[in-house]
């Protein structure tokens, strides 16, 4: 049994009541500052204080030691699918799974974050019931998982990409309509897909799915509905109009030109930048498959 596991044990049903320590090797800081020699008070969900080893007051039989280790803060996955499978045949299984076997696999998926030290997952897209339940199932305390962020289904065109998710909507006036009822069933950001994407078979990333026009009514729908915009865009023009419309979150940002080379010019930079538009550029993704994000 590794660290990670004895410290998932003690976080579940076998911690025990009153504070307990962790005392690793080093502990990173959020200065980004290696520390030695520091004992990790725990008290119940929260940390509780930070000491120098030996003078945490926990008895000593409720202090984890760990010699070889070191404690950072939690990670988080800023662009995560928890109701996708990791086996290469993500868009049959997402079609053809049923919801309850959506539900397992996206809670495993959380557990699994976990263990691995991710306390924050923000997942970009599944089907709106199945990660809301996912969702609240975390919330609740019914598991132990990362804090969910959900944008529930993403907008997207008739056979537009990840359609399959449930999302479709195709004029400006069903684009709004949807932005409304997934702020109504309770998500914490609307997500639209404004080109096509690698992982939906037909679509083009290279191309816009909506006007201009359509995405700056929803961005201003979503500044009054109180909720971010993230926005799938793999080409600049879709990137700059995403930042005029006011997104929050542009995916990918991938810049493909014609001949999918990547490309991102000072203007467009300039653009993300005055307009506050933070870019999650899925790097991992596009190293691992050769395409630039789904």
């Amino acid at each position: 049994m590794n660290i990670n596991d004895l410290v998932y044990e003690r976080l579940l049903d076998r911690k025990p009541p009153g504070e307990w320590a962790i005392r690793p090797l080093n502990v990173l800081l959020p200065s980004g500052e290696l520390a030695e020699g520091l004992d990790i008070v725990i008290d119940g969900d929260s940390i509780a204080r930070v000491s120098d080893s030996g003078d945490s007051g926990v008895a000593d039989q409720e202090v984890l030691l760990w010699p070889q280790g070191t404690l950072m803060p939690g990670l988080i996955d800023a662009h995560a699918h928890l109701t996708f499978s990791a086996d290469g045949d993500v868009v049959s299984n997402a079609i053809g799974d049923s919801t309850h076997m959506q539900v397992a696999r996206a809670l495993g998926n959380a557990q699994l974050a976990l263990t691995k030290g991710v306390t924050t997952v923000v997942d970009c897209g599944a089907r709106t019931e199945v990660i809301l339940a996912v969702r609240h199932a975390s919330d609740s305390g019914l598991i132990a998982s990362p804090t969910v962020l959900v944008s529930g289904a993403p907008i997207t065109t008739t056979a537009g990409h990840c359609h399959w998710l449930g999302g479709a909507a195709d004029t400006t006036d069903e684009v709004i309509r949807l932005a409304r009822q997934l702020a109504q069933d309770g998500v914490d950001f609307v997500k639209v897909m404004l080109t096509g994407g690698n992982l939906t078979a037909g679509s083009n990333p290279k191309q816009l799915q909506y006007s201009e026009s359509t995405i700056a009514a929803l961005g201003a729908e979503c500044k009054r509905l109180g909720k971010p915009l993230f926005v799938h865009a793999h080409t600049e023009n879709a990137v700059a109009l995403a930042a005029m419309s006011g997104a929050t979150v542009i995916a990918h940002a991938s810049c493909q030109d014609a001949d999918g080379r990547v490309a991102l010019s000072a203007s467009t930079v300039a653009a993300l930048k005055s307009a506050g538009t933070l870019v999650d550029a899925t790097i991992t993704v596009g190293a691992l498959d050769g395409h630039l994000g789904a």
